[in-house]
């Protein structure tokens, strides 16, 4: 049993709402019109089960039909077109997206892909990027998933005479007098214009580009289209929308269920590779989200994305099989180096356990994955954290937090410890000032100050869980669990239902996996006995040390039996697993021992 980090305590609230209108209009089981009550509004439920229905016009974005035929003018008089997108996941595949999407309508055309690399270029497309494009001969130029803040690009280019098309997400500049600051491109595609109609705001810069290749289809193509090339488009759009972390609702929800079934049936030779390296079988949220997200990212993170790019596009089933393997290779490494980070930074934790808010310095960990291990300690000690790294630039930095603590407000209170800094309010990359051979001090210097300054009540610490609804397990099917999963796909402002049960008379637990951080709890009621099982080793270490105590806990997790019933109150989720035909499987999530 590892020293351990505890737990905070957490608060559970169940949804509201009321369940029997929608089981009369719909004809619905309680359980699901009770978590689609506690939800939606009751006029978005019929939008909601229309998971199949089709993505929503790609002409009503302020100036992607504009866009569309600047683009048009200039790939007919066959003129060099660079596209500048971004080493991430939602950078990769809008990037893919346009090239595929130009290359059907334009299969001669000059079209060329420059991705910035992490630590020479940063983020976005910079003034040296844009020098850089244009000694290569461009003659007019797109964005994607970047390029709504490039002002000074934008000036430079307008100065040359090259146009500019920039299609992004991201938010926008704005201010009182002035409202929106626009660079001044040729057309600007962007669904956080205030003029932009678009139903859905929070949506990636994939789907962005997707409309835009959409629209140019439909418009532009008079024989029929690719349909499997579009296929798979939608599917690269869905991958970037679950990898950016876009709320899978509305119009993001519908991308992703379709796009990557989509992608299932149609997969490029990129993601066959990918899948078949992964050993992939079913190319769900999760799929992407935690195994193909992060082999496309892991090059730009420790290699370079304008090599790895070729495995997005690629016919060849030799290249893409050799890339994928390529990646799959960095993407290891980074999980280690990863793991290497979160151990000697909870270290760190321990030394400094009053802190509300955790510094770490960790100079030996690659600065492309601070913010990773800055995400993973955050969860284990619900606390918001900082990790700062040694660069060849100096002290870099990422942080990320909880609801309760604006990173940017509370960096902008000591604005004097960096050299440059941004972000929002639940995460932030920085550079720290600092004079050389006193990094550490620099370090410690920042951990004091923004404790200093910390405005963190102990109320502040504590989780807010909301469940779906009560369900006793015992009555929990195969078949309730399938309509349970249409519900889906499942993921940011529309998790997997949480369901809670009380009471619960745990008699059994073991531990099982190769690496033995898999558990399987037994439960015993009225109607018989049932089982839960849980991979979070965390969780289970602290509900036994309470339950228990400590001494007893190590023993139960090193093998031994329960020597006695705990009562315990649980939250769960059902899903169905289909590795070895179809079942349903209850998995704990948060699990406390019951007080009355």
């Amino acid at each position: 049993m590892s020293a351990s980090i505890t737990l905070p305590k957490e608060k559970w609230i169940v949804r509201g709402g009321r369940a029997k209108p929608l089981m009369e209009a719909y004809g619905l089981p309680f359980l699901i019109a009770r978590v689609l009550a506690g939800r939606l509004e009751s006029e978005d439920v019929t939008s909601f089960l229309d998971r199949d229905g089709e993505l929503f016009d790609p002409s009503v974005m302020t100036d992607l039909p504009l866009a569309a035929e600047l683009l048009k003018t200039h790939l007919d008089r066959g003129e060099k077109l660079f596209i500048i997108g971004d080493y991430d996941v939602d950078g990769m595949t809008s990037s893919s997206i346009l090239y595929l999407g130009l290359k059907l309508l334009y299969p001669a055309g000059d079209i060329h892909v420059r991705i910035p690399e992490r630590i020479t270029d940063g983020y976005g497309f910079s003034v040296e990027i844009a020098r850089e494009v244009v000694e290569e001969g461009c003659q007019i130029v797109m964005t994607c998933d970047n390029g709504i803040r490039e002002f000074d690009t934008a000036a430079f280019l307008k100065a040359k005479g090259i146009p500019m098309v920039i299609t992004d997400h991201h938010a926008i500049e704005t201010t009182l007098e002035n409202g929106d600051r626009i660079p001044e491109a040729d057309a600007v595609v962007n669904p956080h214009r205030a003029e932009d109609p678009s139903p859905q705001k929070e949506i990636c810069g994939a789907f962005v580009a997707l409309q835009l290749i959409r629209y140019m289809v439909s418009r532009f193509k008079s024989e029929e289209a690719d349909s499997v090339l579009m296929k798979q488009l939608m599917g690269y759009a869905a991958l970037g929308t679950v990898c950016d972390v876009m709320p899978l609702t509305h119009e993001n929800r519908k991308l992703v269920h379709q796009g990557l079934r989509a992608l299932e049936k149609y997969p490029t030779e990129g993601i066959r590779a990918m899948i078949k390296t992964a050993s992939i079988k079913h190319l769900d949220v999760y799929a992407a989200g935690f195994t193909i997200g992060p082999m496309i990212n892991a090059g730009g993170r420790l290699g370079s994305q304008n090599h790895f790019f070729e495995a997005m596009i690629t016919t060849s089933q030799p290249v893409a099989t050799m890339l994928a393997g390529e990646m799959n290779a960095l993407n290891k490494t980074r999980q280690y180096m990863t793991d290497q980070g979160i151990e000697e930074g909870l270290k760190q934790v321990e030394e400094h356990p009053d802190d509300k808010v955790v510094v770490l310095y960790l100079p030996e960990l690659h600065e492309s994955i601070a913010g990773l291990v800055a995400g993973k300690v955050r969860e284990k000690t619900g606390k918001p954290v900082f990790v700062i790294t040694r660069s060849q630039d100096g002290l870099k930095g990422s942080g990320r937090s909880i609801e309760a603590y604006s990173m940017f407000e509370s960096m902008n209170r000591c604005p004097e410890l960096f050299v440059k800094f941004g972000g929002h309010a639940m995460a932030a990359g920085f550079t720290l000032r600092c004079e050389e051979g006193h990094e550490a001090e620099a370090a410690e210097g920042m951990r004091e100050a923004l404790n200093r300054t910390c405005t963190l009540k102990d109320e502040d610490f504590i989780p807010i869980v909301y469940i779906d609804s009560t369900m006793d397990p015992s009555l929990m099917t195969l078949d309730l669990t399938k309509q349970l999963d249409k519900l889906g796909p499942f993921g940011v402002k529309n998790p997997r239902p949480l369901l809670a049960a009380k009471n619960q008379r745990l008699i059994g637990f073991s531990v099982f996996g190769r690496r033995m951080n898999a558990f399987r709890l037994t439960f015993e009621c009225e109607h018989g006995v049932y089982q839960m099982i849980s991979f979070d080793r965390d969780l289970m270490e602290s509900f036994l040390e309470d339950a228990i105590g400590r001494a007893d806990a190590l023993r139960v997790l090193q093998g031994e039996r329960l020597s006695r019933a705990i009562m315990a109150d649980v939250l769960y989720q059902a899903s169905v697993n289909d590795f070895n035909g179809e079942e349903m499987q209850l998995i704990v999530k948060h699990l406390r021992p019951s007080h009355g």
